[in-house]
């Protein structure tokens, strides 16, 4: 029996150089603050929203690891629901924006209309090489 835990531990602590995938962090519990996402080539990441005006200023900053990260790429969908709903639905998604540096900020500013409420959805990739992760973070809630 300690042999047979012994061993799988053993495979655990073997498998665990794997890529990570992030789960997404729902809106309720996202934050403004940098979140550390304890990656190999993620140190932070920041996603944002904000409305002015009837614009969405939507951002999403990537930073990795200086002589680790070598490629960034940041794409980002403005979502919408009601505020009786739960389901949340694409209303803009702004093309890939991509970063040939250990670091990289994306944004866009789509006109959105009253009596919704509004959040940022980021997918970013950061590389090292050929190697890569890629993960979903959703920026706080914004009614408007």
């Amino acid at each position: 029996m300690k042999r047979l835990l012994l061993v799988l531990l053993c495979l655990a602590v073997g498998i665990g150089g794997v890529t990570i995938m992030s789960a997404a962090v729902p809106a309720e519990e996202a934050r403004e603050a940098p979140v550390q996402t304890r990656m190999s080539y993620v140190n932070s990441t920041l996603t944002s929203i904000s409305i002015v005006n009837g614009q969405a200023i939507c951002v999403g900053t990537l930073i990795g690891y200086q002589g680790v990260t070598t490629k960034v790429e940041i794409t980002l969908t403005l979502q919408f629901k009601t505020a009786s709903s739960s389901t949340w639905s694409d209303y803009y998604k702004h093309p890939k924006q991509t970063f040939n540096t250990w670091r990289g900020t994306a944004s866009c500013s789509p006109a959105v209309v009253r009596g919704y409420q509004y959040r940022t959805k980021a997918l970013y990739t950061a590389y090292s090489g050929v190697k890569f992760e890629s993960f979903i973070e959703y920026s706080p809630t914004q009614s408007y």
